[in-house]
This record gives C-alpha cells, sequence and structure tokens, in this order.
C-alpha cells in the first residue's frame, strides 16, 4: 500500500494532502472507491514533472547547432594562417620591436 498522504505532501500538494486526511477519517467505501484514482493521479503527476523537468532542461542545455563540412565555403573564410588575423599579429609585433629599439637607444644614449 502507498502512503498517499506523504507523497501529497511530497508534491507539496497541501490542500490534496488536507482532503484525503479528511477522507480517510470517514468509513472504508470512501476510501477505496477514491484510492484507485488518486494512485493515478499521483502517477500522473510524478510523470508530468518528470516530463517538465528534462523539456526544461534541454531548453536551457542549449546543444551546439549540427553543422557539417558540405556546406561550409571554405573559400570565404579568413581561417587560414595568412588571414587578416595573423597579418593583425605581426602587425602588433613590428610594432612592438620598434619601440621596444626606440627604448634601448634612448637607455644607449645615457
Amino acid at each position: 500500500m502507498r502512503d498517499l498522504l506523504a507523497e501529497l505532501k511530497e508534491l507539496r500538494l497541501h490542500g490534496m494532502a488536507t482532503a484525503w486526511a479528511e477522507l480517510s477519517t470517514q468509513d472504508g467505501a470512501a476510501i477505496s472507491s477514491s484510492r484507485w484514482l488518486l494512485e493515478h493521479l499521483l502517477q500522473q503527476e510524478h510523470d508530468d514533472r518528470a516530463m517538465r523537468s528534462v523539456r526544461h532542461q534541454l531548453s536551457m542545455a542549449k546543444p551546439p547547432m549540427h553543422r557539417d563540412l558540405a556546406g561550409f565555403d571554405f573559400a570565404a573564410s579568413c581561417a587560414d594562417a595568412g588571414g587578416w588575423g595573423a597579418m593583425e599579429l605581426k602587425t602588433n609585433v613590428s610594432r612592438i620591436r620598434v619601440r621596444f629599439t626606440r627604448q634601448r637607444l634612448r637607455i644607449n644614449e645615457l
């Protein structure tokens, strides 16, 4: 036998738990006729909450979008070694070398 009162409180259905406690104080015929329905409803509530939880977790996960290599345009991509990123890096390194050389010359002049 399932403890329906504990399950109702676990699911935070306090109003239904109070109503079940009042119903259980009455005669046994009323309890037996409604117990199967309440068990069925509790099972459905458990299943529904589990499905909503999974749905929420999947919506929050944001899995990456599937992309295949067949549709990728390699010619339009600037991800190669001689692309814009490499040119900017070379320019920045050249500027740093010039600054360092100027600083070294100033120190040598002193």
